[in-house]
């Protein structure tokens, strides 16, 4: 399901509840994949320009991917900006280069639910 130009154009940054379970249908992933990384579980897609996986979110009420970040000062996930389009989100489209790739991003404590 490809987001719609509206959700793209109208985009505002807000906090989110980081995925702790993969739940979402592979028509939605895409080539979104759904792993934990030191204890990081949640949704990556590989970025062939940093040549690792970002965490992402899906923001179901405006069927949107998005780039998202953590807040140390707050203690929270938040959305940066919307997904590219050439990351080939919402498509079926397999991805199986997970373990050949490595993960960017940084370490993150941060409280698992229990």
């Amino acid at each position: 399901m490809v987001s719609t130009s509206r959700a793209r154009a109208t985009f505002q940054s807000e906090l989110i509840e980081q995925s702790i379970e993969d739940r979402l249908p592979n028509s939605i992933k895409g080539a979104a994949v759904y792993r934990s990384f030191d204890e990081q579980e949640g949704y990556y897609v590989f970025d062939k320009n940093l040549q690792g996986y970002i965490p992402i979110h899906y923001l179901e009420d405006k069927r949107l991917w998005t780039l998202i970040d953590y807040d140390n000062k707050v203690g929270s996930w938040y959305t940066t900006q919307p997904a590219p389009l050439e990351y080939s989100l919402g498509l079926q489209k397999p991805t199986s280069t997970w373990n050949r790739h490595r993960f960017i991003g940084r370490r993150i404590s941060r409280h698992r639910r229990s």
